[in-house]
């Protein structure tokens, strides 16, 4: 959100599995602090806040559902489009000052809510080689799963998000070429979505597909093998 003098301010969530106490979550933020006395002509920690959940029940109930109370009331889901991209570390280092201005820019955009980010590279990810399994492997370069979210309140206006969340979310897919989106949380009209989704495994996995499931049983919207299917999943073509 903007800020009086014309900034902007963050909220900046994380969560610390393994960490039990709040001292022991402070030390996780030594850098951050230490990074924002810096700067501190041009960044401020405002607010830190720690808290403790002892169970991931405790968490969701105190949590999640307060920041989005459709997730937990509405049982078939919530008024909410979403689109996402895997960020390499490479590319977080060379085009920082890019990244800036276009998560500042799709914040401007009509109708989108939220960027969350997730830090979810390094360590044995980013050592375990890309081919000893079918996940993605723009997951052993990223360092940054980021999710853009857009909402609507009348019903006439959904598909307006679903074209924002597609629209804002290409310019992170030009500062990422070659990575790829989480298809759990990806835009349902991501384009050239064989490459974003699944990387250079694709057609090693409809090889497998084909001899397994010769006939298209198994299929669904945007997985393996479903360009041969009609758009309503209808008709094997």
């Amino acid at each position: 959100m903007t800020t009086p003098n014309g900034g902007y301010a963050l909220t900046l969530n994380f969560l610390l599995p393994n960490a039990s106490t709040a001292p022991a979550a402070e030390a996780y933020f030594a850098p951050l602090y230490a990074y924002a006395a810096r700067h501190s002509a041009d960044l401020a920690i405002v607010n830190n806040t720690i808290r403790v959940y002892f169970s991931f029940r405790e968490w969701h109930t105190s949590v999640l559902c307060s920041a989005f109370p459709g997730l937990c009331t509405d049982a078939c889901g919530t008024n909410a489009a979403v689109s996402s991209r895997l960020l390499p570390a490479a590319r977080l280092r060379e085009r920082t000052p890019n990244l800036a201005a276009a998560l500042v820019q799709i914040l401007d955009a009509p109708g989108i809510v939220q960027i969350i980010g997730h830090l979810v590279g390094g360590g044995a990810v980013s050592r375990t080689h890309p081919d000893t399994n079918s996940v993605n492997p723009a997951w052993r370069a990223a360092a940054w799963h980021v999710t853009v979210v857009s909402s609507w309140q009348k019903p006439g206006d959904a598909a307006a998000s679903f074209e924002m969340v597609t629209r804002v979310n290409r310019l992170l897919r030009d500062l990422s070429p070659g990575s790829g989106a989480y298809l759990n949380e990806a835009d349902v009209n991501e384009p050239d979505w064989q490459q974003s989704f699944f990387g250079s495994h694709y057609d090693r996995l409809k090889a497998i597909k084909r001899l397994y499931d010769p006939r298209g049983l198994f299929t669904c919207v945007n997985c393996v093998g479903s360009e041969d299917w009609s758009d309503d999943l209808n008709c094997y073509l």
